[in-house]
């Protein structure tokens, strides 16, 4: 069965909340609760176009905008609060929180169990956790598989492990690219997810794919070039590394609707 691409959305930052109704000016029907639709929530990851998968673990050479060769021995990463929102304002959740982990292909597709109305949306969704939900010890999945962040460094989980080696073309050195809350000094933390939210509406009207997809290059390069022989390893408890994160995620995630014809 043909898939064919409605929408290629390059998400559009919000720190504010997920809860802007604003539809643009391109005019959507109203929704028909007569109609009813199911929504598949994929993950795919690439490096600057170019897929990614469990398959190119520490056999692909990657080089980062500042000229390191590198490979990759895992990326887990964490998705939440995953909303459509239609017209009137009414969100519709695919997923509370989805843990992806490029080494396990089962994490990157997840069929919610809700049926949703045709009708007009947009997609919002959380990397990381949002200060509320990033509570210690609060799910029994994320702990039984290492994903807590340090008390000392304000606790909660982590929102991203990406490892591997770079400058693996003269001396390899290990590279732990871990994300989550930010230290600012002892006892100070700054909540450091990103809330992403696109205003444009897609009238929908049968069974949909919503494909959530990072580009790993882009985590090395904009807005701040990462030199990994400066910052490779022991970046938790760096607040600037962290911080530097937040900032370049704004232009890893991008979406896309696929519709079933």
């Amino acid at each position: 069965m043909m898939k064919k691409a409605l929408l290629f959305l390059s998400l559009l930052l919000v720190i504010t909340s997920c809860g802007s109704d604003d539809g643009g000016d391109t005019p959507i029907a109203d929704d028909d609760p007569a109609e009813l639709f199911r929504a598949t929530l994929t993950f795919t990851q690439n490096w600057g176009g170019t897929e990614v998968t469990n398959q190119d673990y520490n056999k692909t050479v990657f080089t980062n905008e500042n000229g390191e060769q590198m490979t990759i021995t895992r990326l887990r990463f964490l998705i939440s609060r995953v909303v459509l929102i239609n017209s009137n304002g009414q969100q519709f959740p695919l997923a509370d929180y989805q843990l992806i982990d490029l080494g396990n292909p089962a994490t990157n597709t997840f069929l919610p169990p809700i049926d949703i109305p045709a009708g007009g949306y947009r997609l919002a969704f959380t990397y990381g956790f949002n200060e509320g939900d990033n509570v210690s010890g609060q799910y029994s999945d994320l702990n039984t598989v290492l994903w807590n962040w340090p008390e000392e460094l304000g606790g909660g989980y982590h929102f991203m492990q990406l490892d591997g080696n770079y400058n693996v073309d003269t001396t390899p050195n290990p590279y732990n690219f871990h994300n989550g809350t930010a230290r600012q000094e002892p006892g100070v933390f700054v909540p450091n997810h990103v809330v992403f939210d696109n205003p444009q509406l897609t009238a929908v009207a049968s069974d949909v794919i919503i494909n959530i997809d990072m580009d790993i290059s882009q985590w090395f390069k904009d807005p701040n070039l990462w030199d990994l022989n400066q910052m490779d390893v022991e970046l938790m408890g760096n607040f600037d590394a962290q911080i530097m994160m937040k900032e370049n995620s704004q232009s890893v995630f991008t979406s896309q609707i696929l519709v079933d014809e």
